[in-house]
């Protein structure tokens, strides 16, 4: 008969009984079994990994007549329930194909229960099998034990149903067991024919790269030392070679074990020890084992789509902040940025493409939303919201890993949640060419931290002056008040516009005079919206919005690592950080659009010009030199006050949000927008005023502002 291993994590709060049942399960001990560590034993808590098995064989139900079943090897994984420890239980997450979640039946659920219910859902893809423990402690009369035990149960279930979508045609299995010291255990049985009937035989593959989770390392007087671990990916054999990461050391394969069994392979999801010859122990704790040689590559950036743990209560995950991410049995600080496909409608499923536009996305939601949503199947696993992951150290990270994200550092007991969000990696990130070279031998696909496209949608409005006609046909509009007279108008040329009423686009020239005014043309495409084609008027507002680049920066690496130096390279420099797709930023501009045929055109009075009576020079730039908005108010007048109630200074707030803006905003021209005189006050950027964008404004040439606090300035 076939035997297939099965890896059943146990999970649980502190003290919940988790190693007496793993005692009392177990026929095969294997590494840090039953608190075997010295300080667990001092401690009285599980503070490793531990490693146990036994066999289950079919029943006679179970077995088809065509196939014979295989008989399951379950190893169990003992992890620490205590709060400190959560990180050793996330090293222990890719290893587990199904849960048991053990729950003292006197508490119910608590901190930690939870904590492991989510690793459940996440890890397990919702296999999970609830011990009931220490009913031997609940009151003797049979009827209010049973009752006792049935509201548990009940807890428990409908918990599992509301919060983590477990509803499936059979009821989560809960067995009451018993397993105090020096007493008869009582429900084992029961439990094992629960694990019987609901374990699956899981999908294993062989084929592809071997990949080890070594959990410990120690020394055989005589016969080398022996690396333990569980296979994550691919087969080993005797006599291959084995490179230990992170420490680059390289060795062969003298023998292989599995639960003291001598085999000549191994393969994916097998319980395994490997001795070897020439290895010091004390180099290796937690390591990934890898064949063939450097077949798996350092990673410091990765991008995940991000699902939500809607339990999270810490401080909001902001674009910037840095938290705790898990890859396997490696956990270090991350900084996450957060961003979303730009235009799409919340409710469709995106992949993550490289060359697509995407929208910065300030924090993560985590609010009463956010756990609702999680009782629906589409918050399980699909997401719109992506997250750029980079890492403070190299990380050996197998395609398509999962991360887990968490804030390890709150205090376990005012938050009994700490796991934020999680995800695969669906592509990883390089920072130079260098760093793109070594990944490619195994990472598909990497994208270039200068290529991706994530930024903030910024607009500027203005208004239409007049309506003239173009010399080679089709309407054209002069524009006035979204620039000042002295803008770089290299920058804009080309841009979309929006006119607001008319709904129509228009591609903006170039400019018209000296004054700040330009010419916009029409685009015929989206003038053919209904039977009367309606066209922009004097005085109508219209809007520029566009995509404004991020510039994202490359990790900053501590510490020491043998092929990291590449990532520190200055990433490649985006084409342009002024991006527009006019279907994504005005999706109102191609709604009901006809045919040309279709279309009556009502025309508005013009005026003709010819392009070339107003040509004029454009000159290079960068859209970053330019204020991200356009308002601001006057937060206090400075200098002395006139007999007329004029100041000469003003301090605005509002125009910038960088004090670096501020700088390059220098000369720049301001007015009073709520000045109903023809003759608003008028002033110059003199200088930034702090570190937080304010800037100090000079109203000398006019004699002074009557503005007073609160009144907004814009500039022109």
């Amino acid at each position: 008969m076939s035997v297939v291993n099965v890896n059943v994590g146990v999970l649980g709060h502190v003290d919940s009984g988790k190693t007496s049942l793993v005692r009392a399960l177990s026929t095969q001990l294997s590494t840090a079994a039953l608190d075997k560590h010295p300080q667990s034993q001092q401690r009285g808590i599980t503070l490793d990994l531990g490693f146990s098995s036994f066999c289950l064989e079919p029943s006679e139900q179970e077995k088809p007549s065509e196939q014979e079943k295989p008989s399951l090897q379950v190893t169990l994984v003992d992890c620490p329930g205590h709060a400190s420890l959560f990180r050793t239980i996330l090293g222990g997450v890719a290893i587990i194909d199904t849960v048991l979640l053990v729950v003292d039946c006197r508490k119910g659920l608590q901190a930690q229960t939870i904590e492991s219910l989510l690793l459940a859902s996440l890890i397990a893809q919702r296999r999970v099998i609830v011990a009931l423990t220490k009913t031997d402690l609940l009151p003797a009369v049979d009827s209010e034990r049973t009752q006792a035990i049935d509201a548990v149960t009940q807890e428990i279930r409908t918990f599992l149903a509301t919060y983590f979508n477990f509803q499936n045609e059979i009821p989560i299995p809960v067995v009451p067991v018993a397993v105090g010291a020096g007493q008869e255990p009582h429900g084992i049985q029961q439990l094992l024919e629960a694990l019987s009937a609901n374990l699956q035989v899981p999908e294993r593959d062989t084929s592809g790269a071997f990949r080890l989770a070594v959990d410990h390392c120690f020394a055989v007087p005589g016969n080398g030392t022996v690396l333990t671990g569980t296979v994550l990916a691919g087969a080993l054999e005797k006599g291959n070679e084995l490179e230990l990461l992170p420490i680059g050391v390289r060795t062969k394969v003298k023998t292989l074990q599995v639960f003291k069994h001598d085999v000549d392979k191994c393969a994916q999801g097998d319980r395994v020890g490997v001795r070897v010859n020439g290895l010091d122990p004390t180099l290796v704790e937690r390591a990934m084992a890898v064949s063939p040689l450097g077949s798996l590559t350092p990673v410091t950036q990765v991008i995940i789509p991000v699902t939500r743990v809607p339990f999270f209560r810490g401080a909001v995950c902001k674009s910037g902040a840095k938290c705790h991410a898990t890859v396997g049995h490696t956990t270090v600080i991350a900084m996450a940025t957060f961003f979303s496909r730009l235009g799409h409608d919340g409710q469709r499923i995106l992949e993550f493409d490289p060359s697509a536009l995407y929208e910065h996305v300030s924090d993560l939601d985590f609010g009463k939303k956010n756990l609702e949503d999680s009782r629906s199947e589409r918050n399980i696993g699909d997401t719109t919201l992506f997250a750029l992951l980079q890492f403070e150290h190299a990380v050996f990270c197998p395609p398509k890993a999962l991360v887990v994200c968490s804030r390890l550092d709150l205090d376990a007991k005012r938050f009994p949640c700490r796991l934020a969000f999680y995800g695969s990696v669906l592509s990883v990130v390089s920072s130079s060419n260098e760093e793109l070279n070594a990944l490619s031998a195994v990472h598909r696909p990497i994208v270039g931290l200068g290529e991706l496209q994530i930024g903030r949608v910024k607009s500027r409005d203005g208004f239409v002056d007049k309506m003239m006609t173009r010399s080679e046909g089709g309407g054209e509009v002069i524009g006035r008040e979204m620039f000042s007279k002295d803008v770089k108008w290299s920058v804009y040329q080309d841009s979309v516009v929006l006119f607001e009423q008319a709904q129509v686009l228009g591609t903006i020239r170039g400019p018209f005079g000296k004054a700040g005014k330009f010419r916009i043309a029409l685009l015929p495409d989206t003038t053919m919206r209904s039977k009367t084609q309606l066209m922009p008027v004097p005085g109508e507002k219209f809007v520029l919005r566009f995509l404004k680049l991020m510039k994202l920066k490359p990790p900053k690496l501590k510490g020491k690592s043998r092929e990291t130096t590449a990532a520190k390279s200055t990433p490649k420099a985006s084409v342009r950080s002024f991006l527009q797709d006019n279907r994504l930023l005005y999706p109102e501009a191609f709604e009901n659009i006809q045919s040309p045929s279709d279309v009556e055109v009502t025309t508005a009075d013009v005026t003709s010009l010819s392009i070339a009576d107003t040509t004029a020079s454009l000159e290079q730039a960068h859209v970053n030199k330019e204020p991200r908005i356009s308002k601001g108010q006057i937060e206090r007048l400075k200098g002395e006050t006139t007999a007329d109630g004029r100041n000469p200074f003003a301090i605005v707030s509002g125009l910038f949000d960088t004090e670096q803006e501020a700088k390059d905003a220098v000369g720049s021209r301001v007015r009073c927008i709520n000045d109903d005189r023809e003759d608003a006050d008028e002033g110059t950027i003199e200088k930034p005023f702090g570190k937080a964008g304010k800037v100090r404004v000079d109203f000398q040439g006019c004699g002074g502002t009557k503005g007073q606090v609160g009144d907004i300035v814009g500039l022109y």
